[in-house]
């Protein structure tokens, strides 16, 4: 779909066509709920705010006039409701997350605007806050301490290949987040 058929497809949403919902419902809805299990490790709930962020959609459809792209506007909505299931009692250390010098590794450096690099940055956050402890503490001894495999191992008392495989997961992870960007 071209951008001039997409805002036509926005407006028409906009003016209450179900078409349109169950186009957009079934082209983005696997998309939606596969981020939000990326970033929530729980299917369950994922399924939850993929509900209830289409139908935040539908209820405040008339307010779609102004969006010039669906896709990121509506991972923006995604963005808003984990933040929102968050804010809700599960603490998140998000000062244990990436800082914008440590994304182009994982992005390939190409966020444009400042906006987008604060957005990536807080999805990356919540992504590493998200992992189970040793996890992210092995990645954070490794990216933020520049800790050799060898000398985590040795800290922690694991050995270097536990290491090496949960290095590899939190990176796996951070980048099957970038796939949904």
């Amino acid at each position: 779909m071209n951008g001039t058929q997409e805002s036509e497809y926005i407006q028409r949403l906009s003016g209450g066509s179900y078409e349109v919902f169950d186009y957009f419902y079934l082209k983005y809805a696997p998309l939606v709920e596969t981020f939000a299990r990326a970033l929530l490790k729980d299917k369950s709930i994922a399924e939850d705010i993929c509900q209830d962020v289409f139908l935040r959609l539908w209820l405040r459809r008339r307010s779609l006039r102004g969006v010039r792209a669906f896709k990121p506007f509506l991972f923006t909505i995604v963005k808003h409701a984990v933040y929102d299931y968050y804010s809700r009692g599960i603490p998140i250390p998000l000062e244990q997350g990436l800082t914008s010098e440590e994304l182009p590794e994982l992005f390939g450096g190409d966020l444009a605007r400042e906006e987008d690099l604060r957005d990536v940055i807080s999805l990356a956050s919540l992504t590493i806050a998200a992992m189970p402890e040793q996890r992210r503490k092995i990645f954070l001894m490794s990216r933020r301490m520049g800790l050799t495999q060898q000398e985590i191992a040795a800290r922690e008392g694991i050995s270097p290949k536990t290491v090496e495989y949960h290095i590899g997961r939190a990176l796996e992870q951070l980048k099957a987040l970038s796939a949904l960007l």
